[in-house]
């Protein structure tokens, strides 16, 4: 157990060392202009995650996704919704309310 927590001492010194080199050598020359482009982007994809797509049909699909999930949310609320007002129909009367099962 001693040779991990040596082991662990000197990764996360390490890693404090390379955050404040980041911070001190990168950051300050770092800019937000930076772009690949649409043919590199795409190299990068199938090169990296075995994609085969051009990014406007990743983008196409990720939107369809994004509806879909959408719909599910609305969807949701609004049986959610249904649910508290039938609560509150039938908070002052029990009886009333529907049986579970």
């Amino acid at each position: 157990m001693a040779a991990f927590r040596d082991a662990n001492k000197k990764a996360a010194a390490a890693l404090r060392d390379y955050a404040a080199w980041l911070t001190k050598e990168k950051l300050p020359k770092a800019t937000s202009e930076f772009a690949l482009g649409a043919t590199k982007y795409q190299q990068m994809l199938a090169n990296t995650e075995l994609v085969d797509l051009p990014p406007d049909k990743i983008l196409a699909i990720g939107l369809q996704h994004l509806k879909e999930e959408q719909g599910g949310l609305r969807q949701c609320r609004e049986d959610h919704r249904s649910e508290e007002a039938a609560d509150r129909r039938f908070q002052g009367n029990p009886e009333r309310a529907p049986q579970a099962g």
